[in-house]
């Protein structure tokens, strides 16, 4: 008679271990990002491909990679620093968890301000864009500090379109470069990602051409922020900070 009993309290046991294992579903993750897209005139900006500049020269840009950094977002939010990667990373300025997009508005900066631009690259954490690992080439050293705006491509100055043979690369930076950007009238967009998480972002534009609008790429197809290239360099930062506005301004 016992063995009856001993089954019956095992499958009871095992019955009520079955229950408890029953895991309830999590929500979604909720993320947040900006983005930055890129324009060339009114059709979309895209890399390695032709573009003609006023002057009739044209140019192909490989890759544009920028820091922004001290954000502030009308809810109260900061974001302290970000590295745009245009060929890496697409259009994503960031992503956070922190709930930006009850913001109408954000201010920010173009470049790094002059007490961090001047700091020591290896203290920040692995995952900080300003970590020396993550920096890479984006950093001449502790005097100059890090390089604000690179930008990369090759250009046919005679305008044929068969003699893409003069380097460009602009490295723009120095605390003269910092400046501020703001945008107002932010519209937020939400989708569920393919993970099932739920993914509200707002996307700014930048306008390549306004880097193009004053250049002569046969002369001044490198910038490097020399203190000869002062005026160059200012310009080059401007019209990129120019460029960066709210998509339907």
């Amino acid at each position: 008679m016992k063995y009856p009993i001993l089954l019956a309290l095992l499958f009871s046991a095992l019955l009520f271990s079955c229950k408890k294992e029953k895991v309830k579903a999590t929500d979604p993750e909720a993320i947040f990002e900006l983005h930055l897209q890129p324009y060339y005139g009114n059709q979309l900006f895209q890399l390695d491909s032709a573009c003609v500049l006023p002057n009739g020269q044209l140019v192909k840009i490989s890759n544009i990679r920028f820091y922004a950094s001290n954000y502030l977002f009308s809810n109260g939010i900061n974001i302290k620093t970000t590295l745009y990667n245009l060929r890496e990373n697409g259009t994503k300025l960031f992503s956070t968890n922190q709930d930006i997009s009850t913001s109408a508005s954000v201010n920010f900066y173009f470049g790094i301000d002059s007490l961090t631009n001047h700091s020591d690259p290896s203290v920040y954490g692995l995952d900080d864009p300003l970590n020396i690992l993550n920096a890479n080439d984006m950093h001449w050293s502790w005097n100059p500090g890090y390089i604000f705006l690179v930008v990369q491509g090759i250009a046919d100055t005679t305008g044929s379109g068969a003699m893409f043979n003069q380097p460009v690369l602009f490295h723009i930076g120095k605390d003269y470069n910092y400046r501020l950007i703001s945008a107002e009238n932010l519209q937020w967009n939400t989708e569920i990602t393919g993970s099932g998480n739920k993914l509200t972002k707002a996307v700014l534009c930048l306008e390549v051409n306004k880097l193009f609008e004053n250049i002569d790429l046969k002369t001044q197809n490198m910038c490097h922020s020399d203190v000869d290239e002062q005026v160059l360099s200012l310009q080059i930062g401007a019209a990129f900070v120019s460029g960066i506005k709210k998509c339907d301004e």
